[in-house]
C-alpha cells in the first residue's frame, strides 16, 4: 500500500488537494505524474482476502467511487 499527498495549487489549474492510496501487485511500485516521479510513503501490505479485494476493485470501475475505510482486523 502506498500513500501520496499533493497540496492544493501544487500544479497550475489543480486547485484542490489530492490524496491517493495505491495498491501494487509486486514490490517496487512507484507513481509517475505530470511532474515526473513522485515521492510516496509505503505503509502496509495486504496479505489476506486478495480475491475479495480484486472483486471490489473491479466493481468500482463499473459502479463508481465510494467511501473506503482502511483499518486493522
Amino acid at each position: 500500500c502506498l500513500w501520496f499527498y499533493q497540496p492544493q495549487n501544487h500544479m497550475y489549474g489543480l486547485t484542490d488537494e489530492l490524496w491517493e492510496i495505491g495498491m501494487f501487485y509486486a514490490p517496487g511500485g512507484r507513481i509517475f505524474g505530470p511532474l515526473g516521479w513522485s515521492p510516496c510513503t509505503i505503509f502496509g501490505r495486504m496479505t489476506e482476502n486478495l480475491d475479495g479485494f480484486a472483486v471490489a476493485c473491479a466493481d468500482l470501475r463499473i459502479s463508481g467511487a465510494r467511501t473506503l475505510e482502511i483499518g486493522r482486523a
